[in-house]
């Protein structure tokens, strides 16, 4: 008799990280089903083609829906990473973070107790922590000071009240919850640039990139596959001690003129040329960036960063090199998704 797959469920399957989530996912047995207001498209559903999965939609905002979905699906676990994920966009919008970011996590926790499901990966951010106070960050650096908060304004603030549900979920629902921190995550599909992005499809288009925008941030770089494994690792885990963990390389801080030569590498002949300007958003980011201590992550459950930064731009570069033969193959097609029937 073959051992039942485990059944997951991503909120905010249809993103980013959500997508990843499921390529790992999918690639250790599960069973997963995206949940989401839209079904993956462009990038992210290129990456999902030709394997098993299955979407339904869901508004983590919408209470009722969110229990009747969780209620019959009856997965062994959740993922949720439904959120609207910009400090920039919720700057000045703290109604917003709270309906969303806020209320559908409170919803999903909600959803869960009642429905009798244990396992929640909860999706945060880095953006939760304030001016640095130690060296390196670990992950019990206090997140409320006495003259500083979070770093990424609201959109920090949400998640830390997202993370003190899951706590307070777990002492008094019995929730089993582990909390993510993911860094500066980049790779093929990604939305938020981090002047990556432009830097990378800049390159593969053309064979140049000129951009004064965000060059002097130091941020963690971490590989979309990195922080996958880190939170299918989670999703697959049980009753462990430590409730959060780094979604991060660990290594020494990197800004764009870091990036440069990695890139040169790769692509011979690539023409980029960085002029500095640094922003009030670049200001603020850079005020709650450090080095990021993950010996939590590699000692109390069994996970490693693997991807370097070459090895990760090497990977994201040459997808989306193939993405583009393949849109070139067929420009006319619908969007590529392929969903379990």
């Amino acid at each position: 008799m073959s051992e039942k797959k485990p059944k997951v469920l991503i909120t905010g399957g249809s993103g980013f990280i959500g997508v990843y989530t499921a390529l790992h996912l999918i690639g250790r047995g599960a069973e997963v089903i995206l949940l989401d207001q839209e079904p993956p498209t462009g990038k992210l559903a290129y990456l999902l083609r030709d394997l098993p999965w299955d979407y339904l939609t869901l508004d983590v905002t919408d209470r009722l829906q969110t229990l009747e979905t969780i209620t019959e699906q009856q997965p062994d676990a959740i993922v949720h990473g439904a959120a609207i994920v910009s400090p920039v966009r919720l700057l000045t919008n703290p109604e917003l973070a709270a309906d969303v970011n806020i209320a559908g996590t409170v919803n999903v926790i909600s959803a869960m107790h009642k429905a009798a499901i244990q396992r929640l990966v909860y999706l945060s951010s880095i953006s939760v922590l304030p001016r640095p106070v130690t060296d390196p960050i670990t992950i019990d650096h206090p997140l409320l000071l006495g003259h500083h908060g979070p770093g990424g304004g609201f959109y920090g603030a949400s998640k830390i009240a997202g993370e003190a549900f899951c706590h307070a979920a777990i002492d008094g629902l019995g929730l089993d919850c582990s909390i993510v921190r993911p860094s500066a995550v980049y790779g093929f599909g990604m939305s938020w640039g981090m002047g990556l992005k432009e830097m990378v499809e800049g390159i593969v288009q053309s064979g140049v990139y000129a951009t004064d925008s965000a060059t002097t941030v130091p941020r963690d770089f971490t590989y979309v596959r990195d922080v996958a494994s880190l939170i299918g690792t989670l999703a697959v885990s049980r009753g462990l001690s430590r409730r959060a963990f780094m979604g991060a390389s660990g290594e020494a801080l990197k800004t764009l003129h870091d990036v440069v030569p990695v890139v040169r590498g790769l692509v011979p002949g690539a023409r980029i040329d960085l002029t500095d300007n640094i922003t009030d958003d670049d200001i603020r980011e850079t005020s709650y960036r450090g080095r990021l201590d993950i010996g939590s992550e590699t000692t109390d459950i069994d996970w490693v960063p693997e991807w370097s930064l070459a090895r990760g731009l090497h990977e994201y570069i040459a997808l989306e090199r193939k993405f583009a033969t393949a849109v070139q193959a067929t420009p006319n097609s619908a969007p590529m998704i392929r969903r379990e029937e």
